[in-house]
């Protein structure tokens, strides 16, 4: 594959994840407390998608699956397993 397609997907696939991340974190903002903590690792995997920082990203995507059983509201912890499970590498 050429490889200005290559980072093309990349940039659209990244782009989606931050949409994505967006869009949990609004839903975790009415989750109350139990929910914070993956407030705040989808809050660093966004800063750090967005920053260039592969490693921390996948780290703070590790963080936020292994919090998954904190998060109360059972569709949206299926939504946050969902996008961590098809989340860019």
């Amino acid at each position: 594959m050429h490889p200005r397609v290559s980072q093309h997907k990349t940039g659209v696939a990244e782009a989606n994840a931050l949409l994505r991340i967006d869009e949990l974190i609004k839903e975790l903002d009415d989750g109350g407390l139990s929910a914070s903590l993956m407030r705040e690792h989808l809050d660093a995997a966004h800063f750090y998608l967005l920053g260039g920082m592969p490693h921390e990203y996948g780290i703070s995507l590790q963080l936020a699956q292994e919090s998954l059983p904190d998060v109360e509201d059972e569709g949206l912890r299926g939504r946050i397993a969902n996008f961590i499970g098809t989340a860019p590498a």
